[in-house]
């Protein structure tokens, strides 16, 4: 993965997901560097955390990140959830 160079970094995260879709140290990735950077829309970030969300096991530590997302989402766009949704990821 490129260091510095957040284009090419998603490019190589894309890539890795193209050979091995389940791989979600990848997805993890590249939906940080896309939040971080505000590289995609909310909906694209939202979905991807939900998907982030629905491959680890419950206790990975991973899913805080994801579920920051998710609520934080669901607040700033009512069409990504309910405030009851928000409350649930939170």
């Amino acid at each position: 993965m490129a260091m510095g160079n957040v284009e090419k970094a998603v490019e190589d995260l894309t890539n890795a997901l193209k050979i091995d879709k389940s791989y979600t140290l990848a997805r993890i990735h590249r939906v940080k560097i896309w939040a971080y950077n505000n590289l995609k829309c909310t909906k694209d970030v939202h979905r991807e955390c939900k998907r982030i969300v629905a491959e680890l096991h419950e206790d990975d530590p991973e899913n805080e990140n994801a579920y920051a997302v998710l609520a934080l989402g669901s607040l700033a766009d009512p069409s990504l959830g309910s405030t009851e949704d928000a409350k649930m990821y939170y």
